[in-house]
């Protein structure tokens, strides 16, 4: 409770969480021994290295960014971020989507096993539509128009007006920065994507998209959202104030975030151990999409 307004416990939300946390990498793991994946390995001159990367189904480490994913959604909607961002706060707004589009969502995404990504990407027209928005034009582009919209005064009135449609605008959000997410990592098997240093000039460039909105809120010397104003009043905190810290803590975040992922891409293709560059696993994984799409007219 603060200042003697009570947020929601959000059981559901709770329950869904703590199951994702200490089921999902159990399922992941049945999912994946369930496969028969080293039947690849006859089509590869080294079948031993294939082996190896399909044994590790889903690491520890990935296990660990799973649940730390799970958790830091769970906290875009739940008490006290998520009814602070709907009721009250610019600053916990912001800090919602933030966490949400640009913290867990690739968290998670590193967390899925390649072998994962591949199953989850094979249908068609999942593949078709990735590869359309995924290209570096297009899906900048997508990321930069919902993550700036996101913060005009009108749409956030309209997100904020109920539970429903706060969680439709974050998953217009979180869409929108899967395309751009699957582009920086480079997870569409059979695709040649970005270079290293592409995709870390790439980050770069996402770094500078939330930076022009939140220098409008940092020196604008009023409140340009009146829900958050009325609701910041009740609290007993100054609208203005709180303006000014969400648009500060959006920069920090995205700068913190995307250059912090540009060094582990870099780190991350000079490791030929870890389970997203090892050769023989990319290669089959692209090699097999490759075909896939030969077989349905692509």
């Amino acid at each position: 409770m603060i200042n003697g307004i009570s947020f929601a416990p959000h059981p559901i939300s709770a329950i869904l969480a703590l199951a994702a946390i200490s089921l999902g990498p159990l399922f992941i793991r049945r999912i994946g021994r369930s496969l028969d994946l080293k039947e690849a390995s006859s089509l590869l001159a080294s079948p031993e290295l294939l082996s190896d990367a399909f044994a590790r189904v889903m690491t520890r480490r990935q296990a660990i960014q799973f649940r730390a994913a799970i958790v830091l959604g769970y906290l875009t909607f739940a008490w006290p971020i998520g009814d602070l961002a709907i009721r009250y706060s610019l600053f916990a707004y912001l800090i919602s989507n933030s966490l949400l589009a640009i913290v867990a969502l690739p968290l998670l995404l590193i967390s899925l096993p390649k072998w994962l990504i591949n199953v989850l990407t094979r249908h068609r027209h999942i593949d078709r539509t990735l590869m359309a928005l995924t290209k570096p034009i297009v899906s900048s582009a997508i990321f930069s128009a919902v993550f700036i919209a996101s913060m005009v005064p009108t749409v956030v009135d309209i997100a904020t007006a109920s539970e429903i449609t706060f969680v439709i605008e974050q998953i217009i959000l979180l869409l929108a920065a899967l395309t751009m997410w699957v582009t920086a990592l480079n997870l569409l098997p059979g695709t040649r994507g970005l270079s290293p240093l592409g995709r870390v000039a790439y980050l770069f460039a996402q770094s500078l998209i939330p930076t022009f909105p939140a220098l409008i809120l940092i020196f604008t010397r009023h409140s340009i959202y009146p829900h958050f104003a009325a609701g910041a009043h009740i609290i007993g905190i100054n609208p203005v104030s709180d303006q000014l810290a969400a648009g500060g803590v959006v920069k920090v975040i995205s700068i913190a975030i995307f250059w912090s992922m540009g060094g582990y891409i870099l780190a991350k293709a000079n490791d030929t151990d870890d389970e997203f560059s090892n050769v023989a696993d990319s290669t089959w994984h692209d090699i097999e999409r490759e075909i896939e799409r030969g077989e349905y007219g692509r």
